[in-house]
């Protein structure tokens, strides 16, 4: 009888089931891999798609937070130097008093155009405040926000002279903090005087510390709802 007539029948093995025979071509085990295979990829594909997801959320705060910080930064920068142009003045003004009385009127105008452009400035921080709370300012309606800080800057009565600069309390820290959340992802930054011995600048700073108030990375402090910050 010829051998290639006769049909290949199923053998069992008792370690892996039923196999096709020579003719087949998949066994159970190598299924049993596929399936674990393909469980384990979707696995590590969703914490690939998590992984992803927080740090694009992380991203998108310290973008946020740090350009607020730099904004910050800048304006505080620019008051300093409108004070120390104010102080120039005024001691221009107080010797103008005495050695040529004429050039006293444009004096004083150039000393309350600075003290204009600085109420001006603060007042536009005002509106950046109002619109970091009202808005989705850093790109999601689930982000939590510390509401910009208040510059607690304040001039003093004009004098004789004129105008007098702005002026810092000293009870106060030169230190002003600014914070982003969402989730487990958050985002802090502060802008700080690196004059001031409480400042706290260190080297994680967004730029050169050169400047007289510098952003700085910083950690991130709990945010109180609205109801909780209420009740203390």
């Amino acid at each position: 009888m010829a051998l290639k007539n006769i049909p290949c029948r199923p053998v069992l093995n008792r370690n892996f089931g039923l196999i096709r025979g020579r003719a087949g071509s998949l066994t159970l085990p190598l299924a049993g891999i596929s399936a674990l295979f393909a469980v384990t990829s979707l696995g590590t594909l969703g914490l690939i798609h998590q992984w992803r997801r927080l740090t694009e959320t992380q991203l998108r705060l310290d973008r946020c937070v740090g350009k607020k910080a730099q904004q910050l930064s800048s304006l505080m920068q620019s008051i300093e130097r409108a004070n120390k142009r104010v102080h120039a003045l005024r001691v221009s003004i107080t010797a103008a008093l005495v050695a040529a009385p004429e050039t006293v009127p444009p004096l004083q105008a150039l000393l309350r155009a600075q003290v204009v452009v600085q109420d001006l400035t603060l007042k536009n921080w005002d509106a950046q405040r109002l619109t970091w709370s009202l808005t989705q300012s850093c790109g999601s309606s689930r982000d939590r926000k510390k509401p910009l800080p208040d510059l607690p800057w304040f001039r003093p009565p004009p004098d004789p002279v004129g105008e007098q600069a702005l002026s810092w309390p000293s009870s106060l820290d030169r230190r002003l903090h600014l914070q982003a959340e969402n989730g487990s992802r958050k985002a802090a930054a502060a802008v700080a005087d690196p004059n001031s011995t409480n400042s706290g600048v260190n080297t994680h700073a967004l730029f050169s510390r050169s400047a007289q108030w510098t952003a700085i990375w910083t950690i991130p402090q709990q945010i109180l709802s609205p109801m909780r910050a209420g009740s203390h």
